[in-house]
């Protein structure tokens, strides 16, 4: 099977919006290759119930953005799963037949429990593509392969009749144009690190970012993403009480500017700007540090990312970042990057890390998920 001329639905556990990770990037991927694309976002209980609403993307005119409101109750999910299962089923049938389609792939990024059969949209491929820690009930998922960005994830799903592919995260269309431009020096005597992600995140290490801040009153830190889990669309698993004593804390130091969330396209040219592009995480539940989709971004630019751990990382010299398990060392990290920076922005260092980027654009990820179907899975 070619991932060309094919209608695919897309299966998203965050809504469309600004912000653009995995699964937004992978649809507009597939529809920029000439598929039909519909990107169906998670549940919508500000809908009325059985409402379905379908939206241009603004994005490609073969993608479309879709998103509904059960006509049954969606406390059931919770309480009564068989009776779930079989009333979801009938309203994904409600859902195609509003859409006038017959898929020929359902590609799921949810990594937790909504649809547990992928035979219910009638599409003869079924790709189950989560990029975080699975819920329990998400871990015998039926699908026809199971693609992921780490191993960790990858050993959480226990269908062992089911084809599995580990595959980074990947760059989107405005990165990798930035990361085919030369490496940029600096501009500024003063040191500037940027910081672009969620800032709600549970996951986001804000004590030890507050503690860098703090500690290094002569560097300027610009800070891009929402501080609220109100404002943009990618939710937020930390309470807004924590989200608004964190953002209270960024705003009352000297050397932070915080710019809110940006487009897509403005973020390149952003962190070309930078010196260094900081990342920090914690294990959390849900999180175990294997992996970011920022990460790829931030090495488009070619400049110095200082991290904690991420074991896809292990062994790399592209990053500065810490051992496992010890953000403690970020702080010393931090600084000897900051008292050498032209060592670690050599322009051969940051050639390095922008080809790297490079072997990691989505349309090069779709050619190799293309040739893995193939190879793989008899109905290809």
């Amino acid at each position: 099977m070619y991932l060309k001329n094919k209608t695919i639905v897309v299966i998203s556990s965050e809504a469309w919006g600004k912000i653009f990770i995995s699964k937004h990037n992978y649809a507009i991927a597939l529809a920029r290759r000439g598929n039909r694309v519909f990107f169906l976002n998670p549940i919508d209980l500000s809908l009325r119930r059985g409402e379905i609403k379908v939206e241009e993307s603004g994005i490609h005119p073969d993608l479309k953005i879709v998103s509904y409101r059960p006509f049954f109750p969606f406390l059931l999910k919770f309480h009564f799963r068989k009776a779930f299962e079989v009333l979801i089923r009938w309203n994904i049938r409600k859902v195609l037949d509003t859409l006038k389609i017959r898929p020929d792939i359902v590609w799921d990024f949810n990594w937790s429990y909504l649809y547990e059969d992928l035979s219910i949209f009638r599409a003869p491929l079924r790709i189950f593509n989560p990029v975080d820690k699975l819920s329990e009930d998400t871990r015998h998922k039926k699908a026809d392969l199971v693609i992921s960005i780490s191993d960790e994830i990858l050993e959480q799903y226990l269908r062992n009749d089911v084809p599995r592919l580990r595959l980074n995260h990947g760059l989107g269309g405005p990165f990798a144009l930035a990361a085919e431009k030369a490496p940029v020096g600096r501009s500024d005597k003063n040191i500037r690190v940027g910081y672009v992600g969620n800032l709600t995140l549970d996951s986001l290490d804000k004590d030890l970012m507050l503690g860098l801040i703090q500690q290094n009153p002569d560097v300027s830190f610009d800070l891009v993403g929402p501080v609220s889990g109100k404002d943009h669309n990618l939710g937020s698993r930390t309470g807004e009480d924590v989200a608004a004593v964190f953002a209270e804390a960024l705003q009352q130091q000297k050397n932070v500017t915080l710019r809110g969330t940006m487009a897509q396209h403005e973020v390149p040219a952003f962190m070309e700007s930078c010196d260094i592009l900081l990342l920090c995480y914690r294990r959390t539940p849900s999180f175990r540090c294997d992996n970011s989709h920022k990460m790829m971004e931030y090495l488009s630019s070619g400049k110095v990312v200082v991290c904690t751990n991420l074991s896809a990382y292990k062994g790399s010299d592209l990053v500065e970042m810490s051992p496992v398990d010890e953000n403690g060392l970020l702080p010393s990290i931090f600084r000897r990057v900051v008292e050498d920076i032209d060592k670690y922005n050599a322009p051969a260092m940051q050639a390095r890390r922008k080809a790297y980027a490079l072997q990691n654009t989505y349309d090069n990820h779709i050619g190799t998920i293309e040739s893995f179907i193939q190879a793989n899975i008899q109905k290809a």
